[in-house]
């Protein structure tokens, strides 16, 4: 695994942009939140995931859990069970 990739974490105060920088899959976990909207927008340069959690009520500890997974799991073919999604956030 890359080790400068390892060491990131999404935490409150990444900015959507920030996130979607941080990891090419970032935009997945956004999807599976219904936050597809939120890839192009304008405001993504500024809004946190924080702010966003509060605003659509999501569950932010889940959502970051569910982000910072990404950088623990081999998505290149391998998906070690631990990795795979329990149930979608909204079920």
């Amino acid at each position: 695994m890359d080790t400068v990739r390892a060491q990131k974490t999404f935490e409150r105060s990444t900015t959507m942009l920030g996130a979607l920088a941080m990891h090419p899959r970032a935009r997945w976990v956004f999807a599976a939140y219904h936050l597809n909207g939120c890839v192009p927008c304008p405001r993504s340069n500024e809004e946190t995931i924080e702010e966003v959690a509060v605003a659509y009520k999501l569950p932010l500890e889940r959502l970051l859990r569910d982000l910072n997974s990404l950088f623990e799991c081999d998505w290149e073919g391998r998906r070690p069970a631990a990795c795979r999604p329990a149930s979608s956030p909204g079920g």
